[in-house]
């Protein structure tokens, strides 16, 4: 949709509203197959309070909320003083310090050994952000927000895509023989992430 121009529906637009329906969909997908492959006799009984929790994590989200307000004026200011481009800051920088609180969420689970929040986390993180975009086209007032989208924009969806997809295949090995050669490419992630970002650092500098 963005290399169309997309098209603008109200506040919202045509690309805008085919990710929400696709994110709603898809979760909905995981929920449902998270229930059929629940065995109640696997599942471990809850532990402290309910309250307490909600509580706590409203808490943190609220940092999160309040912090995303000066992250952005100082990503602004860094790109401005530098002169390298907003696109690079964002899909470096500011990506690394707003993944951060995922990162460490990741390492806990993996080390709890709560391999489903593990990978329900990465992937999870990664469809939402996608999904963000269409909370905040209605917000841009210049029409379509995917239609702003320039060639370092494409580079950094097609190299975010591109990863999610190998360690999707990755992972899919594990359990499919016939895929057993992909865990071979498992090294090229860091390489694909580097050339990625050289890409968008490239492009954006245009």
């Amino acid at each position: 949709m963005g290399a169309s121009g997309d098209v603008r529906l109200g506040p919202a637009s045509l690309g805008g509203l085919l990710i929400a329906v696709t994110y709603i969909a898809g979760m909905r997908a995981v929920y449902k197959a998270g229930r059929d492959g629940l065995d109640p006799e696997d599942e471990a009984k809850p532990a402290g309070s309910a309250r307490k929790a909600w509580i706590g994590f409203g808490i943190a989200a609220l940092v999160v909320i309040v912090a995303a307000r000066y992250l952005t004026a100082s990503a602004e200011s860094i790109a401005a003083l530098t002169g390298i481009s907003a696109s690079f800051i964002g899909v470096l920088l500011v990506s690394l310090v707003t993944t951060l609180p995922e990162g460490s969420v990741t390492v806990t689970a993996a080390m709890r050994k709560s391999y489903g929040i593990v990978v329900g986390n990465v992937y999870g993180s990664c469809a939402f952000k996608v999904f963000i975009l269409s909370i905040a086209d209605p917000f841009y007032t210049k029409g379509p927000l995917s239609a702003a989208m320039g060639e370092e924009h494409f580079a950094a969806a097609a190299g975010a895509f591109g990863l999610m997809g190998l360690g999707y295949f990755i992972m899919r090995s594990f359990v499919s023989p016939p895929l057993a050669w992909v865990r071979t490419l498992t090294p090229a992630i860091p390489v694909i992430y580097v050339g990625a970002l050289y890409l968008v650092f490239i492009l954006g500098q245009r």
